[in-house]
């Protein structure tokens, strides 16, 4: 098997462009499923995390899922960024599935644990210096962002760089590629996509950072006064839970090995989500969340955990590897235009 190797990644939805007034249900419903009331959800467009139906849309897609098998219908509606918080306050949706945690929010919504972080990386073109630690390091630079996205205070807040506003991440990768900033920030999921689906392009043209500049963890989010909220969130949180254990996540995600900490001990286990592991341990993986412990990492394969690497049975350490099917999103196909 080819070895993969694995951004430090999750995603978080910051709410970029894009207007639909059509719902998403949720996908595999039963003839139960469709007798019952529907959770009405919405989100406003950022890929790969949420976007109508056909496209990428990874938040929405875990979000469902996890929901569906706790005996509950969703369906989602994408919105105008600018619309959505206003919607959420006027009681026109039930919630959303794919939103940060702020002070303001809280004081009408009901949070469930994270189910993905947002890693936002810095991106430039092939012989830049990525290697910053803040984005006050960026001074005198032209930094490119999407306009509408939540970036956070230290980022939208910064005087360092010139913030350049696009129209999405795109958009913002032409602009980079054209010489027109110096740099964008992505999340670094779509810098995974990037370098593992159009691998020779993305290391001939671009280099990004290893370490996040900002970090944001996501969460679905339902208005206190919807009834039943804090059961559907604590039935979400069980599901969710299970779904990191089964394969789910690593098939949405389209990664074959993910960390997260499994069994709740403060320790994150690094779960392959196929039957067959490679002769070498991959050496990055997929974060679901950030890491916790120090030491020795431990593997999980088919459901059992292992200390280390070597205690992986040798039946594991294959050259014949289940595949996962490959996908382009569509900042990989900026790329073939330069």
């Amino acid at each position: 098997m080819l070895k993969r190797t694995f951004l430090l990644v999750t995603g978080v939805l910051v709410l970029a462009c894009g207007v639909s007034s059509q719902p998403v249900e949720s996908p595999g419903a039963t003839k139960s499923d469709v007798e019952a009331p529907v959770l009405s959800l919405a989100s406003g467009t950022w890929a790969p995390f949420t976007d109508e139906a056909g496209k990428a849309r990874i938040a929405v897609d875990l979000v469902h899922e996890a929901l569906r098998r706790g005996g509950i219908r969703a369906s989602t509606t994408i919105v105008h960024p600018q619309d959505l918080m206003g919607d959420l306050e006027a009681g026109k949706f039930a919630g959303s599935e794919a939103l940060w945690k702020t002070d303001g929010r809280q004081t009408y919504l009901l949070y469930s644990d994270a189910y993905l972080e947002n890693r936002l990386v810095l991106l430039g073109r092939a012989g830049q210096d990525v290697d910053v630690s803040s984005i006050d390091q960026l001074k005198g630079k032209k930094l490119g962002i999407v306009e509408g996205y939540a970036y956070g205070e230290e980022i939208l807040g910064s005087k360092a760089p010139e913030l350049v506003l696009g129209a999405s991440d795109e958009d913002n990768l032409r602009t980079l590629l054209k010489g027109e900033v110096d740099y964008i920030l992505v999340d670094s999921l779509l810098v995974y996509y990037l370098f593992e689906y159009s691998k020779d392009a993305a290391h001939k043209k671009l280099v990004y950072s290893k370490k996040p500049l900002a970090t944001r963890s996501l969460y679905l989010a339902l208005r206190k006064d919807h009834p039943n909220a804090a059961e559907i969130i604590s039935t979400f949180n069980e599901q969710i839970a299970t779904m990191t254990r089964d394969g789910t996540y690593h098939e949405v995600l389209k990664v074959s090995w993910l960390v997260t900490d499994i069994d709740g001990d403060g320790r994150d286990e690094i779960v392959y989500g196929g039957s067959y592991a490679s002769q070498d341990p991959p050496d990055v993986q997929y974060h679901l969340s950030g890491a916790t412990a120090e030491g020795a990492p431990r593997f999980m394969v088919e459901g059992e955990v292992y200390s280390d690497w070597q205690k992986v049975p040798a039946r594991y350490k294959t050259t014949t590897d289940e595949p996962i099917d490959r996908f382009k999103p569509g900042i990989n196909a900026v790329l073939g235009e330069f």
